[in-house]
């Protein structure tokens, strides 16, 4: 039976009126209702819950909203005040610099995103893919970045000797203390303690995996007349620890390297670990003395000097399995050296000049005049950083 199809034109207006009206209407009846739900929501957390509603635990909600710069299009100069103990990291694209009592994020475009005044009268800062961490070495005082807040910010029991962030945002905080000599406190990711590895010697330096999951930490034994080096590796969150002798070579520092493998510098060489202890590869400096080192991601560069005077220095720059990429001579009197992973291996800053290192080629790369502080890369050219300002080594007169 064929059904008789009403056109759409042919129904009475009324009719769609009336479906309307009564849709609209429940419609606004279940806003008002949602409306005072959520108002009474709010009054019950407010009273409920007031005491926990603190500026600490809003922070911590911001844990992982961030904002990464991009530097692209090259790095802008930017201007800070003069102040004591300067020091500078590079943060998700962002140049960081922290000095007493203040820290301040740049993007490359010059702006700045975010400025804070701190308790760190001696500031250190170690930066992670997750988080940054400033630290008050010799003091107690430590944060916890974003590129737009400080997500928790506490003070140790003692005073702090070193640290270090992980690429997962895990951290390691190693300080003095009453029951030994050092304590080396592990925290998760959401700031919780993971463990406590006690130290009868004495740490020098801490640094953990990209992945959080190992620690090591670097110290010197005393025995009566002779110190000597020791390298302990521990599983993160576990008692699982192993001690490596360094004999009397005594460590400086160390870092785990883009490829897993495990650097550690010490004033007789560098020595390269794999994940499960094992020695994978050493360079030693035979009769050289170690003047100036630094590591990168995937490169280590060390200075030592050929002679008493320092007249004369040796430049090496080390790939992650322990193969020498780079190695020249030089009568310059070098400042420091930094290790990059661009498209030279290393810097070296002289007296009012930088140089590049490639293969065994030292280049002029720039000059400069002040009082230059470090040597940043963001993108493809280096950030040269001084007392007052930073920018860009294509324009590198001081700011």
């Amino acid at each position: 039976m064929r059904k008789n199809i009403q056109p759409a034109d042919s129904i009475p207006t009324d009719a769609y009126n009336t479906y309307y009206m009564r849709t609209a209407e429940r419609y606004r009846i279940l806003k008002w209702i949602l409306l005072l739900v959520f108002t009474l929501y709010l009054v019950f957390t407010l009273t409920v819950y007031r005491e926990s509603i603190t500026h600490e635990n809003l922070m911590y909600l911001l844990r992982d909203f961030d904002v990464s710069a991009s530097a692209s299009e090259g790095f802008s100069s930017v201007v800070y005040e003069e102040r004591q103990n300067r020091t500078f990291s590079v943060f998700r694209g962002s140049l960081v610099t922290a000095a007493a009592s203040e820290i301040s994020f740049f993007s490359p475009a010059g702006s700045r995103m975010l400025h804070e005044t701190t308790a760190c009268a001696s500031p250190v800062l170690d930066t992670g893919d997750k988080y940054l961490l400033l630290y008050d070495e010799g003091g107690t005082a430590y944060s916890v970045y974003t590129t737009i807040a400080s997500v928790i910010s506490g003070n140790t029991d003692s005073t702090i000797q070193c640290a270090d962030m992980s690429a997962s945002g895990r951290y390691a905080i190693a300080t003095r203390s009453q029951d030994s000599k050092y304590i080396v406190i592990l925290y998760s990711d959401s700031f919780r303690e993971i463990a406590r590895y006690y130290r009868d010697t004495y740490v020098v330096d801490v640094t953990l995996s990209d992945d959080g999951d190992q620690l090591a930490i670097l110290s010197v034994l005393s025995d009566h007349s002779t110190l000597n080096g020791v390298l302990t590796l521990c599983k993160a969150g576990t008692e699982e620890t192993a001690d490596i002798s360094l004999g009397e070579h005594l460590p400086l520092r160390a870092s785990y390297l883009a490829n897993g493998t495990l650097a550690v510098v010490s004033d007789g060489g560098v020595h390269f670990f794999g994940a499960d202890g094992a020695k994978v590869s050493e360079f030693l400096y035979q009769n050289l003395t170690l003047s100036s080192l630094d590591i990168s991601a995937n490169r280590v560069a060390v200075v030592c000097r050929e002679d008493s005077l320092g007249t004369s220095s040796r430049i090496y720059v080390l790939s992650g399995d322990g193969s020498v990429v780079s190695q020249t001579s030089t009568t310059e009197k070098i400042t420091a050296v930094y290790a990059s992973d661009a498209d030279v291996d290393a810097y070296v800053c002289t007296q009012n000049a930088v140089w590049s290192l490639k293969g065994a080629t030292m280049t002029d790369f720039a000059s400069y005049t002040g009082n230059l502080l470090s040597v940043c890369d963001i993108g493809e050219t280096p950030v040269f950083c001084f007392a007052s300002g930073a920018q860009s080594a294509a324009n590198p007169d001081t700011p």
